[in-house]
């Protein structure tokens, strides 16, 4: 009687344990994800924003506008840079900026001009999720000024 009662009280036990552990393992994954995602955001946010602290104007010749797959193009006292996407990655020059464990959704720009018709600014849009079952986007708006 006692092996029956002790396997009926291990069974019930791991129907709770078991179901438990899965769920805790998923919302570590879901939350590693989510980091993940949130410093990609961050460092293709601070990157953009130290570039326009540097540049001098905006090349509307070479910039694409409104669209999702959107390409800025910055003037700096060494020439010309250029953020674009491609492949899901957000290159600087020819360098990803983008980690290859993210993929990026969405780079928006929106100009933004003065007085004169100048673009002085760019409104930003990017879209990154993470890669994997659990993948997290996250989307962020942002304005870059030239200073």
């Amino acid at each position: 009687m006692e092996t029956v009662l002790y396997i009926g009280l291990t069974a019930v036990v791991m129907m709770i344990v078991v179901p438990f552990m899965l769920s805790t393992q998923e919302s570590s994954l879901r939350t590693t994800n989510r980091v993940v995602a949130l410093q990609s955001s961050s460092f293709v946010i601070q990157h953009i924003q130290d570039t326009f602290s540097k540049t001098l104007s905006i090349n509307t010749t070479n910039t694409v506008f409104n669209n999702d797959s959107g390409v800025l193009s910055v003037m700096l006292k060494d020439g010309e840079n250029i953020y674009r996407l491609e492949n899901s990655r957000i290159y600087y020059n020819s360098i990803p900026i983008t980690p290859n464990n993210v993929q990026v959704r969405k780079m928006y720009l929106e100009p933004v001009t003065n007085r004169k018709n100048e673009v002085v600014a760019t409104r930003v849009t990017i879209e990154i999720s993470s890669i994997g079952k659990y993948g997290q986007t996250e989307t962020n708006n942002f304005l870059a000024i030239i200073r």
